[in-house]
């Protein structure tokens, strides 16, 4: 994360929210922040949750520059 980047500490009930992904893309496309500058805080309960799921969802976010701490 640089300087000017943005921290989001997420819940598992965000993250596992049914529309998750499509609201993180929504505000990016409507902030037009860089993707770069967003770093999402996940928790253990969200990496213990449905494994498969938490891989894609990370990856889908992944692809365009979002990060995970």
């Amino acid at each position: 994360m640089g300087i000017n980047g943005i921290l989001i500490n997420l819940s598992a009930a965000e993250f596992f929210s049914p529309n998750f992904l499509a609201e993180v893309r929504k505000i990016l496309d409507d902030t037009k922040n860089r993707p770069a500058m967003i770093d999402f805080e996940i928790t253990k309960l969200i990496v213990m949750g449905d494994t498969e799921n938490v891989i894609q969802v990370m990856q889908s976010l992944r692809d365009p520059g979002v990060a995970f701490l």
